[in-house]
């Protein structure tokens, strides 16, 4: 599951880097705050009120529709797992018995068991990458649907509101480096997203 996590990281990182750079050009275009200006100047109270930031370590931890669909794929590598395991180990033993059988067996018959054997190794191989593949698909699809439903949530969310930009914030991996306490609305986007999850599972 970390392709999903790793993946959402990387559209949310993008997208405030697209944010970020729109909001300046337009302040240099309409000869507004310079950088240095801003750096002498802090944010105004009215700039601050059109920004708010959703904390994304917080929001995966406990955003339930994420939760499940976390524990369905990990429920479903694992049974991928098993069964490439359990085919991979009778392999094994027709490959042992050849090789018990393999002084009383004619060279045609060596040949053919070789052959054999070859083939269903090659089918294995195949076989586990296309689960591995459809797999990383799904995980790709839960991805989009992931983005999607918060994107929708948070459209409907800030009707009302004066926030112009929601920001993402992962630990370590942000741009965001100090925000006040007062510009996270993770809290009450989690609620409202469990709250239409639940609705959703009714």
């Amino acid at each position: 599951m970390k392709n999903l996590s790793l993946g959402l990281n990387i559209v949310l990182l993008v997208a405030v880097a697209v944010l970020y750079f729109l909001h300046f050009k337009k302040s240099d275009t309409s000869g507004g705050a310079t950088l240095v200006d801003l750096k002498k100047d802090t944010l105004s109270s009215a700039a601050a009120a059109e920004i708010a930031y959703v904390n994304t370590d917080t929001l995966m931890a406990k955003y339930e529709y994420y939760k499940t669909t976390l524990d369905n794929l990990k429920s479903r590598r694992e049974k991928m797992e098993q069964e490439v395991s359990g085919r991979a180990r009778s392999l094994q033993n027709e490959v042992a018995a050849y090789q018990r059988k393999g002084n009383s067996m004619s060279v045609e018959q060596l040949q053919a068991a070789e052959q054999n054997l070859r083939m269903k190794d090659a089918e294995l191989r195949q076989y586990s990458e296309k689960l591995a593949n459809d797999l990383a698909k799904e995980e790709q699809q839960k991805t989009d649907e992931l983005l999607e439903t918060i994107s929708v949530y948070l459209k409907k969310y800030t009707k009302g509101k004066p926030y112009k930009y929601v920001f993402a914030y992962t630990k370590g991996a942000s741009a965001i480096l100090y925000a006040q306490n007062n510009l996270d609305i993770t809290q009450e986007v989690l609620d409202g997203l469990n709250t239409e999850y639940k609705a959703t599972q009714k």
